[in-house]
């Protein structure tokens, strides 16, 4: 039984209410306590936008199941949009998605999906829902429908998912397979005679990159946000193999290459002698052949989530047991110039 208090005059009637409940309510500090339950009720009832339109968490992840990977895809959409730092109600809406029954289940059906689209929207959402919030990364890492971590290493390697209809890449030799030089992975750990999903087959390098970045965003906010989820990474063979070779592929890409070797340019501008030089525009007095920006966001986030992994003592030893920063990261740092 609660302790009740006698109520003062023009308060709460005698007997009614807990202890305190009268002070409570009258506290400035009360009033800008924000209610969880009355959060989470307006996230699954639905959450208004402030472009008119109504997004309901219920609804969204009921979405991710539709039939249509386009409409799934948007279901993705709008689990991501209600959690981006931006929302003032995004930790809370974090909280809600990762509580809602067959969320994760069905973002991992995405991953699975063989549509580049939807995969990449599907690492959108859970890179969001996995942001500072140490439940919903260990819940994707413990996600097994059938296994989101080998779904996401799948991605990472860029070869075909479980359950899919494959298509193995015959090319004539000295031909590029038609998705450029970077559709063919092999490496250590990596099966020769992995066969590629179609639709992954016809990327481009950036759609690749761009698509290889966003899974590394998953990992690095699981592995920010939870030790546990460093160790199941770790741990994870065909993600850190993966890794390793996202790095290595996107270090010696030529586009990078080229970029990095480009010779400066000369400034071709003829100064007007009759007129004072100080106020003619001036032009850079070097240019370089632009850097793809998906393959640095992709190099960033890789390298990244070997930072995190090394903050935990066990993630750590198995990186030193790896020689990564022999292997990898020593020689980049000695050939970049």
């Amino acid at each position: 039984h609660y302790y009740r208090q006698r109520a003062p005059a023009g308060g709460l009637a005698h007997g009614s209410g807990y202890f305190g409940e009268d002070w409570h309510h009258r506290t400035e500090g009360a009033k800008r306590t924000p209610r969880l339950l009355a959060v989470r009720a307006m996230a699954m009832d639905g959450i208004h936008t402030g472009d008119g339109r109504h997004r309901s968490v219920r609804d969204l992840v009921s979405q991710l199941w539709f039939d249509d990977f386009d409409e799934a895809t948007c279901g993705a959409e709008g689990l991501c949009d209600l959690c981006v730092p931006s929302n003032p109600q995004a930790g809370a809406n974090r909280e809600v998605i990762g509580a809602t029954p067959s969320a994760f289940e069905g973002l991992e059906r995405l991953l699975r999906s063989g549509s580049p689209n939807a995969s990449y929207h599907a690492c959108e959402a859970l890179s969001q829902i996995a942001f500072r919030n140490s439940r919903n990364a260990q819940r994707i890492m413990d996600c097994r429908s059938p296994d989101m971590p080998s779904a996401l290493a799948a991605l990472l390697g860029l070869y075909g998912c479980q359950n899919l209809p494959f298509a193995a890449m015959d090319n004539p030799v000295g031909q590029p397979p038609p998705g450029g030089a970077r559709s063919m992975l092999h490496g250590p750990g990596m099966a020769g005679d992995r066969m590629f999903h179609p639709a992954f087959a016809c990327l481009d390098n950036d759609s690749q990159y761009d698509l290889q970045a966003a899974v590394l965003r998953v990992l690095n906010n699981c592995a920010w946000g939870s030790p546990r989820a460093c160790c199941d990474i770790a741990d994870h063979d065909d993600l850190m193999n993966a890794t390793e070779k996202v790095l290595m592929d996107a270090w010696r890409d030529p586009v990078l290459q080229q970029a990095a070797n480009q010779p400066d340019i000369a400034p071709n501008h003829q100064y007007d002698e009759s007129q004072d030089r100080e106020y003619q525009p001036r032009p850079p007095k070097a240019a370089r052949v632009p850097t793809p920006i998906p393959l640095i966001m992709c190099m960033d986030a890789a390298v990244g989530l070997l930072n995190h992994l090394s903050t935990h003592q066990h993630s750590k030893q198995i990186i030193l047991r790896r020689r990564i920063a022999e292997d990898i990261l020593l020689p980049m740092v000695m050939e970049a110039d």
